[in-house]
Formats: C-alpha cells, structure tokens, sequence
C-alpha cells in the first residue's frame, strides 16, 4: 500500500513538471497525507536512500519528503502526535538506511538540506564518514592546515559567487551543508570563516549569533571575540553586537558577547559614525493571526533604482520563526508582489512603528522560550531602518488597553457592545485568515473522541475552550491591533470582542467562538484517522451510503432543519457554489462543512437521510446550472429573505474554498458576480440581478465542465 501511494504521487508529479502551482497544490496535498501514517514516511525515506545518486527520481522523492517535513514540523508545533510520531518514522528509516550502508554522499547532503531547511535538528548519522572515500578524504583535508584551508577558502568562495554576495543565501547555504559535515568540521570552517578578511564574514558571523543551535551561537561568539583579540574586529561592528546581544537568550553565547563587548570598550575601540543608506518603505502589510498564531509581513523597500521586499514570519509562541530579504527586478514586480498578498491573504497597510512593535513583542516571545529571532531579522530590520530594536514583552491586557476603541467601547451602551461582538459572526466572510481559527491539537480531538453522544462531544469541546480563552483572546486582540493600525472599520468589533472574551463574558454569547468551536469539530469530523487507509474519509466510508437515495419528499428537508438555524435556501445556494468553482472540490470536503451544521442537532436515524437529501440536491444543482432558465426560475420563486439565504450559502462556499474560486482561475465577470452575491447576501438581489446571475451561472458551470 505504501509502494502503491508513493508510486501514485510519483506519477501525479511528473505530470505536472511543466505546471509550477498546480505541482506545488499537489505537493502540498500529498504532504498532508503522507504525515497522516508515519510509516509512508519511512518508506520514503527508504526509496530515496535506496536510488542512484543521480537518478532523476532523487529529486520528487526529495520535494515529496520536504513537503511532508513542513507538514510535520508544523503539525508538532500545534500539538499534534502524529507530527512527531512521523519525524521520529523518518529519523529511524535514515537511521537504519546508515546501518545498512545505503546512505551515499548525495543522499547525506540532500537530506540535510531537508531538516535544515524544514528547521529541524537532523540525525546524526548524516554526517559523511570513511565509509565515502572521495568525500570524506577532501572533508579531512579541509580540516588540517595550510592545504586544508585553501581548499575550504576555495569551497567558501564559491559559495559565495553563487550567493551573488547575499549574506541570506550564502548563510542558508552553510546552514543546510552543516549536518552532512563530520564532528569538527562544521567548528573549524566556522572558526576558518571567521579568520577571513571581508564584511560578509562579519555579517556571516552576525546571522550564526542567532543560530537556533545554542554551540553554534557560542561558538560564533568566540570567534568574534578571537579577532578582537588579534586587533581584528572592526568597530563599526559594535553597534549591532550590543543589538544583537538582546535578542539572544541568557546563555553562555550571550556571555561571551558581553565580555567581548566589555573588552572592546576598555581597548578603545572607536565606532565610527554610521552612514547606513537610506531605504524607503513604500508599503508596510501584516496579515491577521491564523489560528495557530502566525502571522506574515511584507515591507516594499526602495533605494534608488534597486527595489526589495522584507518578509517575516512571526508565530505565538515561538517569535520570529523566518525572516528574509527578496530582490524586486522592477517596481511592477514589487507592486505585484503586495497586491497579491494583500488579496490572497487580506493583510492590511500598518504605520513603521507598528511594525516595530509587532517585532519587539515578537523578540520578547520567542527569548521567553529561549528562542533567538530567525537570522534574516538583522538584514530585514538594518533595511527597515529599526536601528534600536529590542526584545519588548507586551501582555495582553496592555495590549487590548493600548487599542484605540479600547477607550471609548466600554463606556457604550449594553446594546451597542452586544452589537459589536455580535458582528464577530461575520468575520470569515471579510477576512479570510479567520477561516482557519479552530482548534487542531491532540487535547482537542481527546476531548471530541471521548464523548460518547453528540451533546456530550458538543459540551466537552466548551470546556476544553474555556482552557483556551487566554489563547483566543491574544489571536483577537493581535488581530484588532492590526486593523486598528489600519483604520479599517472592523476594529471595533474585534476591540469589542477581545474586551468580552478578557472579561469573562460566555463563550457561548460569542459568536466568532461559536464560529471556532464549529470549525474545530468540522476539521475532526475531516481527519481522517493516522495510520488508516490513505484514502478514506470518515464522511464517505462510515457515515455515507453511496448507494441511490429515495427521492426527497415535499418539504422533507425543512422538517429536518426546523430550529437547526441553517436552511435549504442556504444548502442550496452553498451546493451551487461547489457546483460551478472553477476547480473541483471532493465530496468529502464539501460535505464536512454542511453536516457540521447539523451533526450536533440531528439524531444518528436522520442524519443519514439528511445526507441522502444533500446528495440528491447536489445533483439536482447541476442540472440547474446547466440551464440557465431553469436556474432562473428556481431563484425567482423564492422570497426575499429564502434568495438572501441562497446568497450566504453561496458566498460560504466560495470563502470555504478559496483554491478552488482562485482569483487567478477567475475572469472579470466571475469577480464582479462574486461581489454582487456576497452583496445579496446582506440586502437581497436588485431588480435584473437573479437573471444576470442565472446566465453567469449557466457559463460558469460550461466553462468549469469543459
């Protein structure tokens, strides 16, 4: 079976070589499945080791690996087992492919590319030894005297000519060779390094202060410190150290800085004035916390005629995870570059000294768990101008009062705060990040999986919530921080909703939280168990009888739904808006979303019938929107508030799945009736509009079947 799905994602990739997104989407996807059973990912492991060194297949079998190292350090940073179960499945298949002597140079180096791009400590065993003669002759020949450094100044000037002198990438590129490196050799090229005339040693030496390996950082530190000893360190460098110095943890590195520091002051060493050059933000954006607390930054930087992009990742709990510097070939490419995030992510515009803050509480975050920043943040920050960074902890209650509408909400009327947290309800619909605001961690799915009925499960995920209030009032009020900078006009509600959730208002009361507990059982009801069969779904393997329903009898449906708080109208409305998306969507995933709105509610006898009835009104959707009169008439008969139903239906379809409706997939009238929908939804259709919407109907789904 292993074989059999690694065979298939082999196939899938190269078919789709000459399609960059469409290979990425399917990496992505396969990623995610192959975390779900640990024992794929030692096959892997073993397919990759067991190839030729240059075989072609080396290198799908790599990004496969790579995907899925993403999907599992992640999935470990959330709380889930399976994430380290499968790392430690990975670990133990290198472990054992060494044993076996299967494990040849290329494969070393490529593997620890893998963990050290993934961010993740590598097993030791990659690290080249005798038993690769060729490689590990010039290794030992690197490490002893005069000829071994020339050889090693040789390798190192070559990598700095590929890296075109960018620090970033030269520092990357040192990085992901360090694992395959045998024990002392990674110490001496550093300590080599750092013996080299040149700023980008200096800057070289910067980025591995930051290193999340605590003897790298100790070890760069003392080679610092060894060149002043020599009357080799330059004092313009100091500035950056008493920087740099507060952004790592308390630690024997940080030690030696400050004795380095302390010795260059008592020797007099002279910090010339700086003269940085001047770059311009154009354009600062921060998107929303996602639901397990990260957040991206872009900042548009010019100087001159050269253009470039500052990005940087932050994620609670951890602090700055990645920071980095892209080239901009034009200012068109730059402009692009922000409109897309902008629309892919609906990060929003905030002021420099946001975006400073954001970075010290970030610092703050991460040193609390003895976390230096990602090393990129020394390029990202000297750009940007924040000259004077430091680590700032920011708690949360300081962090709602400093908001603007923080003042003035509580001081409104009962009325209008209920008003502002009731509109919470509606933020998915405006902003897309909030679509991943749920629960995905072992303690979550512990508590669903140990209820035995459907009230039990529903009343054990609000508990497990009120646990999780501090989390979800932190994600909110960053949030609102944000769009307070913004000025955009939902920072109130989110203001109001953070000050409710601080207050110890009712979970229940709170409709975004209603929202996130909906979302969490929707994501458990989809995850599938670890270790099962790759392709089967809860939904469609134990819950759904593929077999040919009974016809739906008149007004069946609204007896089921009667108090249930979703409607036909709106089953309707979403079913179409699956039907005719430009890229398709699997059953079990358009399903998930619509039996969440019920699965509490309904008793196991109907529950099937009500999935019966979806599949009957799923096809009978199609047949609608392949006749554009018959689509007309079916939305001209119902009344206002049944069309305003249908609209929300829609528009939640399209927001569930954003891959599907991408807006690179779309063309201008595909835009503009999404608009016109997402419209209705809030205040009906205008005369001529059902019509107009009936015939884009009709073409969308031509063009989505053809």
């Amino acid at each position: 079976m292993a074989n059999d799905f690694i065979d298939t994602a082999l196939v899938e990739l190269a078919g789709l070589s000459a399609d960059p997104t469409q290979r990425h989407e399917a990496l992505t996807a396969i990623g995610a499945a192959l975390l779900r059973r640990p024992a794929l990912g030692g096959q892997l492991v073993a397919r990759f080791c067991a190839a030729p060194q240059d075989a072609p297949a080396m290198q799908d079998l790599g990004d496969l690996l790579d995907h899925a190292l993403e999907n599992a350090r992640m999935a470990q940073e959330g709380g889930l087992k399976r994430g380290r179960d499968f790392l430690r499945a990975v670990d133990d298949a290198i472990i054992l492919a060494d044993g076996q002597g299967r494990l040849g140079s290329t494969h070393r180096l490529m593997l620890a590319g893998l963990w050290a791009r993934n961010g993740l400590p590598a097993p030791d065993v990659l690290a080249i030894n005798d038993t690769d003669e060729e490689m590990a002759e010039l290794l030992s020949q690197a490490s002893l005297g005069q000829d071994g450094d020339a050889i090693v100044g040789s390798l190192f000037d070559s990598l700095i000519e590929q890296a075109d002198g960018d620090v970033g990438e030269l520092h990357a590129a040192l990085q992901e060779s360090f694992p395959a490196m045998p024990p002392g050799m990674r110490e001496h090229l550093v300590a080599y390094i750092l013996t080299r005339p040149g700023a980008i040693n200096l800057r070289l030496a910067c980025f591995w202060l930051l290193d999340a390996a605590a003897d790298l950082r100790l070890d760069a530190a003392e080679g610092l410190a060894a060149r002043l000893a020599r009357g080799e360190l330059p004092g313009d460098i100091m500035p950056t150290l008493v920087i740099l110095r507060s952004w790592m943890p308390e630690d024997a590195a940080r030690a030696a800085v400050d004795r380095l520091l302390r010795d260059a002051m008592r020797a007099g060493i002279a910090t010339p004035a700086a003269t940085p050059a001047t770059w311009t933000c154009h354009r600062i954006q921060a998107t929303l916390p996602d639901g397990g607390g990260a957040q991206s930054i872009a900042v548009a930087l010019q100087l001159g005629r050269e253009r470039k992009m500052g990005m940087v990742l932050l994620k609670q709990g951890f602090g700055i995870k990645d920071a980095f510097v892209l080239p901009c070939t034009s200012a068109s490419e730059q402009k692009r570059m922000t409109r897309q995030m902008a629309e892919d992510t609906g990060a929003q515009d905030i002021p420099p000294p946001v975006l400073a803050r954001l970075l010290s509480q970030a610092l703050a975050d991460g040193l609390a768990r003895n976390l230096p920043p990602a090393p990129g943040l020394i390029e990202v920050a000297a750009l940007c101008g924040l000259t004077n960074l430091r680590p700032e902890p920011l708690e949360t209650e300081a962090m709602i009062a400093a908001l603007g509408p923080a003042a003035t909400i509580p001081t409104l009327p009962a009325a209008l705060r209920d008003q502002l947290v009731s509109a919470s309800g509606q933020w998915w619909q405006r902003h897309p990040i909030a679509q991943s605001w749920f629960e995905e961690n072992d303690e979550a799915h512990a508590a669903l999986e140990g209820a035995k009925t459907a009230r039990a499960r529903n009343s054990a995920l609000w508990k497990w919530l009120e646990l999780r209030r501090v989390w979800w009032t932190r994600i909110i009020a960053q949030a609102a921080m944000v769009l307070d900078a913004a000025g955009h006009p939902d920072a109130n509600s989110f203001t109001a909703t953070a000050l409710a959730l601080q207050g110890g208002q009712k979970l229940k009361d709170i409709p975004v939280m209603s929202y996130i507990h909906e979302q969490t059982v929707q994501a458990w009801l989809h995850d599938g168990p670890d270790d099962g069969d790759i392709d089967e779904d809860p939904l469609t393997s134990a819950n759904m009888d593929m077999s040919d329903p009974k016809p739906e009898r008149e007004g069946e449906l609204s007896r089921l739904l009667k108090g249930k708080g979703v409607s036909g109208d709106w089953i309707d409305g979403y079913l179409v808006g699956i039907v005719i998306a430009p890229k398709g969507v699997p059953p079990n995933r358009w399903i998930a979303p619509i039996m969440e709105k019920v699965v509490n509610v309904l008793d196991p006898a109907s529950l099937q019938r009500f999935l019966d009835i979806i599949l009957l009104r799923f096809n009978m959707s199609a047949e609608l929107a392949d006749d554009g009169t018959r689509m007309e008439k079916a939305l001209s008969v119902r009344t206002g508030q049944a069309q305003r139903e249908w609209a929300a239906g829609f528009t939640a379809a399209q927001a569930s799945f954003k891959s599907a409706w991408s807006g690179k997939s779309l063309a201008p009238d595909d835009k503009a009736m999404g608009r016109t929908v997402s419209a209705a939804a809030q205040s009906g259709f205008q005369p001529g509009e059902v019509e107009i919407l009936a015939r884009w109907i009709n073409a969308r789904f031509v063009r989505s079947m053809g």
